[in-house]
């Protein structure tokens, strides 16, 4: 080197007896005035072969050795590789200039090695398409990405535009099973109409629900003559048919024949609760059977059996199961058995 000439090139041009051409990439613009060759790479470039390459841009803290252009530290956030060109997950760690991979890892697949699609089954598909091998429970179409009974199979953000007919949104919910022929409206979930015994917009509230919405498939409010979450009957004792519409306890009073808190049990029922067949378990004294008929009137004292209805015991002259048969008039007293009829005195 002489001055700013370099075998006869000026300082960072070179070229066979020209000395047209520049120097690229090298440390103070030096080259070899023939070939064009560093003398040393510039900062930020290493040599490969006789040229100047830009070092990886992706070698932690930015450090990387000179000469190969291999990063020693490892690599930034999100590369992989030996030059840290590679995406992460990538089998092959060279990759080339443009920094796509060809080989991803098993459960990515693409040049920038995205992961598999979630609905996978194995977590594995096609490394080139991304196209599972199969779906997990609850996925469908090509990538999985779908949920079941989707008829549109790509479903790009997870999401169904056009479900099977029977389900409705964007998961493909199934419709409420009240709509009758259990389909709906694919967006909205709106029962075209609903089976016997389903009322409202979605055909989820019992019939004779004031409330249309019943999320929950109960009723908060029942028409008049109806309570509780699926708007059973009022008790049919009740007194105008009106009953409370959460308890089903009757508001004014028993018709008459009726008693109990529900307006369910016969008259002269001591058990006063009684279950919806309005059968009576205990009678009043004087009265027996489901329906609290009254004891025979032949009954001593008109007490009998709360099951049979038989007398305890006769008035006197009388005999029988119910008393309605008179004794012998030739016996003594004219006192008699109950169970034959014999005379007693004899």
């Amino acid at each position: 080197m002489l001055g700013n000439f370099i075998e006869g090139c000026i300082l960072g041009k070179f070229g066979n007896g020209h000395c047209d051409n520049n120097c690229l990439y090298c440390l103070g613009n030096i080259c070899h005035s023939t070939s064009g060759v560093c003398i040393t790479c510039a900062a930020g470039y290493h040599r490969s072969g006789d040229v100047c390459v830009p070092c990886p841009p992706n070698c932690a803290g930015n450090t990387f050795d000179g000469s190969s252009g291999a990063c020693p530290a490892g690599c930034k956030a999100g590369f992989s590789g030996t030059y840290c060109k590679c995406p992460v997950n990538c089998a092959d760690q060279s990759c080339s200039t443009t920094g796509l991979c060809l080989n991803c890892n098993d459960g990515y697949y693409g040049p920038t090695c995205t992961q598999c699609p979630t609905g996978c089954s194995s977590n594995t598909c096609d490394k080139t398409s991304g196209i599972c091998f199969g779906c997990k429970a609850e996925f469908s179409g090509k990538y999985c990405r779908c949920p079941l009974h989707c008829a549109d199979q790509s479903c790009l953000t997870g999401q169904c535009s056009n479900c099977n007919d029977g389900y409705y949104g964007a998961t493909c919910t199934p419709c409420p099973t009240g709509c009758s022929s259990n389909t709906c409206d694919k967006t909205s979930g709106i029962c075209f109409s609903c089976k016997a015994d389903f009322s409202g917009t979605y055909c989820r509230c019992p019939l004779h629900c004031a409330d249309q919405s019943c999320l929950t498939g109960h009723c908060s409010n029942c028409n008049d003559g109806y309570y509780g979450a699926t708007c059973t009957p009022c008790p049919t004792g009740c007194s105008s048919n009106t009953c409370d519409k959460t308890s089903g306890i009757c508001l004014t009073g028993c018709k008459t024949g009726f008693s109990g808190t529900y307006c369910r049990c016969p008259l002269n029922c001591a058990d006063q609760s009684c279950p919806p067949t309005g059968h009576c378990s205990t009678c009043s004294d004087g009265y027996y059977g489901q329906s609290c008929l009254a004891c025979p009137t032949g009954c001593s004292t008109t007490t009998c059996n709360q099951t049979s209805g038989i007398c305890l015991e006769c008035e006197a002259a009388k005999h029988g199961e119910t008393c309605d048969k008179t004794c012998p008039g030739n016996c003594s007293t004219n006192a008699c058995y109950q169970v034959n009829g014999q005379c007693s005195g004899l």
